[in-house]
């Protein structure tokens, strides 16, 4: 299971490109409109909608500081035997002007032979930023 409260700010110049707690989102949907993108990257038939959820369906324990809405992708609510590779994409926005920029979010990975990764594009490809194959504290 990975749950990502992303209180998500993107700083330069002190400016705030995205903040967002995901308490708009429904289910596996993202308000219409608002730039979110939720892919299921394995487009299995048998298992459709391996997405990150936002209405934790399966009930799992969310710690401080992560409340209410939080994005979910969750493998035991899928069942045993399947598989999720699923990405959250955020809406673009124009960095280019920043020296520095800063993403934020609290997030708790339970690690059983997955991997949940972070990535930025930098304009010309995607560039893994963070990685995260070891289980975390709940949060971190």
């Amino acid at each position: 299971m990975l749950a990502i409260s992303l209180g998500m700010a993107f700083l330069g110049y002190s400016q705030t490109y995205i903040s967002e707690d995901f308490s708009n989102f429904m289910g596996g949907n993202p308000p219409l409109n608002s730039g979110w993108k939720n892919v299921d990257s394995l487009n299995v038939p048998a298992q459709p909608d391996s997405l990150w959820r936002f209405d934790n369906p399966g009930g799992q324990t969310l710690n401080a500081p992560i409340a209410g809405t939080a994005a979910i992708i969750d493998s035991d609510f899928y069942g045993s035997g399947n598989s999720q590779d699923a990405y959250l994409q955020s809406p673009n926005f124009n960095a280019s002007a920043a020296t520095t920029v800063t993403m934020e979010f609290d997030h708790y990975h339970r690690a059983l032979n997955n991997i949940a990764d972070l990535e930025v594009f930098d304009g010309t490809s995607w560039v893994i930023v963070a990685s995260y194959g070891a289980g975390t504290t709940n949060p971190a």
